[in-house]
């Protein structure tokens, strides 16, 4: 015999071997229709299919129960037709048929948590037979033995969705596809329910809600319902909703519309949105979920946290408190008239002529492909926030579908009406007693129970007499346990070099941080990074030098102060952008050069840029264009503080004196060459840039000496 001959009759023989049970059943179209006889059949039919231990006993628990009169007749004629049906359309008697039979032991069992009859549910399984693909059949079944044994309809070794009413009504529809195809929808009903994610790490309570869930695709569609944030430890704090819909086979929890209430701080209940993902957190203080984001803009916060008052829009991540800025129609400013331009002949520095799920259609939410999570949702459901259709839920079709004919845009109305959206900024109020210590504007405030917090914030603090200092970019720290209040510049923001204004003193102030208790009358100017090298100084707002002054020309063909003074005086009332300027100036190839220089102006406090890049002169930029032709006075006060702790100075809110120290000497005058050094290198900045030092001041051949109540 030669080898060949040998290893064809060896696979012969092992094919034969492990698949004679297989084609042997496969011959079978039915199976016995009485009683005995059938489950006989049966039985010895799945054993020859499966050696598993756990099924193997579970089916002798099936068959006890078949023999002794566990099942009543009903159910079983009914299951001997299921099982028949299913072999005549080549399902398989193991584990296909098993299935079937497994569920049918669960929900007959007593202990079970589900008490949908099996009558029920053995004829939405027949409908599904005749209406569903194979696929769908046998989830279905999936699906349900979850529910009878616990509630759930979605569960991995790591997370669940469950309800707890436990006899929801079953039912079966049938539906049109937008082909015409008629396709089945098996549901669960429930009236009253709590609806429940868990995981390891994270879970979400739907509490006293109702509606249908597509047992296919578990789309669920809900009507009413709350969430609290107990989770966070603030049962108090809750949110109502009516209509929503969520894909089950996801963690994500995204409610469009609901009513949230926290009667601790807010006076009224609040319209929004709510999200949850289910990540899980370590720290309340450091996870955003539970979110809930107002549509509503104008909410008033008498107490945001103790002794700060609050108007804007509103929004809680997990325990942290969020202010943000809002929207809001305001009537449209009107266009300022043109002027005819005017060429001034007194500038000499710009040498340039001048020229004139279930709100969707049926066939998207109830067939099982496009369900984007279905087929491939990883174990756990995690990734919740990885959709890649932007957050929608499965299979919805984007906004915009035509108006109905007649229908106005109520937007629309607002915009021919003249009015516009503008987006307003969110307000905290620092007070003490009645009185406001500052005011801080800024698109997002985030509290949480240690600490308040801010970027981009637009600063005011007040002094007696209702003169203030400003700043229109700095960050914000108020620690909630100590108050005590920081205000920092940002040194990677573009506004970090502009000055601190004061009204009072009439100087600008160049320091990168102010820091005081709020129950304090003192203000602490200081560094908080590189306390050594961090000098700071103060400028008359009156300041002018004509070296620094051609510092900012740099490689452009004029100075760029001229060339937007020059622009914003023959264009009033119009937008000033960068390209505008330098093809009005005729110097177009310079408008790389020109928009390098815009930074530097807007540190130097001449102009502010917009996020869209317009240019809004500041009062410096006309100050400094006047006083380079000459056409209005300037000094040159410039005072240096370079201290090695940080604590350049402290500013007196009831005296509004400012005692700056680390001031080793300055100039009162160039032109005079008039010099001080003050005593213990230390002066006092007074009202409308008064000073007062002592020390010694040199002008000329005369040397002035003085205590430190000398004021200048």
């Amino acid at each position: 015999m030669t080898k060949t001959f040998q290893k064809i009759v060896f696979l012969f023989l092992v094919t034969g071997f492990f698949f004679q049970p297989h084609f042997s059943y496969a011959q079978f179209k039915s199976l016995p229709v009485e009683d005995a006889d059938f489950i006989k059949e049966y039985v010895n039919g799945v054993q020859r299919l499966t050696a598993q231990k756990e099924i193997n006993d579970r089916l002798k628990v099936f068959q006890d129960k078949w023999t002794v009169g566990g099942f009543n007749l009903n159910e079983k004629l009914e299951f001997i037709r299921l099982t028949n049906k299913m072999l005549e359309a080549n399902f398989s008697i193991f584990p296909e048929t098993w299935n079937l039979a497994d569920i049918l032991l669960t929900a007959t069992d007593a202990e079970v948590f589900g008490k949908i009859p099996s009558r029920e549910l053995l004829e939405v399984f027949d409908s599904c037979l005749n209406n569903c693909e194979r696929k769908a059949s046998m989830g279905f079944l999936q699906i349900m033995k979850g529910f009878y044994e616990s509630g759930s309809v979605f569960k991995t070794s790591y997370a669940s969705w469950s309800f707890t009413e436990p006899n929801p009504k079953i039912s079966f529809r049938k539906i049109k596809d937008p082909n015409g195809k008629v396709i089945g929808v098996p549901e669960l009903i429930f009236e009253q329910s709590n609806l429940t994610y868990l995981s390891k790490v994270d879970s979400t309570v739907i509490h006293n809600t109702s509606g249908t869930f597509n047992i296919l695709n578990r789309a669920w569609k809900g009507k009413g319902g709350d969430i609290n944030w107990a989770k966070m430890k603030m049962p108090e704090v809750y949110c109502e909703f009516n209509q929503y819909h969520l894909n089950l086979n996801l963690s994500r929890v995204e409610i469009d519309t609901v009513t949230f209430y926290y009667k601790s701080l807010l006076d009224k209940p609040l319209k929004g949105k709510f999200i949850d993902v289910n990540r899980g957190f370590s720290d309340v203080n450091h996870t955003n979920y539970p979110w809930f984001q107002s549509y509503e803009g104008g909410v008033k916060i008498a107490s945001f946290i103790p002794n700060v008052r609050y108007e804007g829009g509103f929004s809680l991540r997990g325990v942290k408190k969020v202010g943000s800025s809002y929207w809001e129609w305001v009537e449209r400013p009107k266009e300022p008239e043109k002027e005819k331009p005017v060429v001034d002949p007194a500038d000499e520095n710009v040498n340039h002529d001048f020229d004139d799920y279930y709100n969707l259609p049926d066939e998207d939410i109830y067939s099982l492909k496009g369900v984007e999570g279905y087929e491939k949702a990883p174990e756990g459901m995690e990734g919740a926030e990885d959709q890649e259709n932007g957050g929608k839920e499965p299979g919805e079709k984007e906004e915009a579908e035509e108006e109905e004919e007649g229908i106005i845009d109520p937007n629309m109305e607002k915009m021919l009406a003249g009015m516009e959206l503008v987006e307003k900024k969110a307000m905290l109020e620092i007070v003490r007693g009645d009185k406001t210590l500052a005011k801080l504007y800024s698109n997002e405030f985030t509290m949480d129970l240690e600490k308040l917090f801010s970027k981009n914030t637009e600063i005011i603090i007040y002094m007696e007499g209702g003169d203030s200092l400003y700043h229109p970019n700095m960050e914000l720290l108020y620690e909630v346990e100590t108050d005590k209040i920081y205000v920092m510049k940002n040194p990677r923001e573009k506004e970090a070099r502009t000055p601190i204004s004061s009204s009072y003193h009439n100087y600008n102030f160049y320091f990168y941080a102010l820091k005081w208790d709020r129950k304090s009358d003192n203000i602490e100017i200081t560094s908080v990074i590189d306390k050594q090298n961090t000098p700071g100084a103060i400028e008359s707002k009156d300041f002018f030098q004509h070296s620094r002054f051609h510092q900012f020309k740099g490689v452009l063909p004029a100075n760029p102060i001229m060339l937007i003074a020059k622009y914003a005086w023959f264009h009033k009332g119009q937008p000033i952008f960068a390209e505008d300027v330098v093809a009005d100036q005729k110097i177009p190839n310079s408008l790389e050069a020109f928009k390098l220089a815009l930074p530097d102006l807007a540190g130097s406090g001449f102009i502010r840029i917009k996020p869209d890049g317009e240019i809004v002169p500041l009062p410096k930029l006309d100050k400094w264009s006047s006083s380079s032709k000459g056409d209005c006075d300037y000094d040159a006060i410039q005072i240096i503080s370079d201290v090695n702790d940080g604590r350049q100075g402290t500013l007196n809110l009831v005296s509004n004196e400012v005692e700056l120290r680390g001031v080793k000497f300055f100039s009162l005058s160039d032109s005079n060459y008039v010099r001080v050094v003050p005593e213990n290198e230390k002066i006092k900045v007074l009202k409308n840039r008064n000073l007062q030092f002592g020390g010694i001041m040199a002008g000329g051949k005369l040397n002035f000496y003085g205590t430190d109540s000398t004021k200048f």
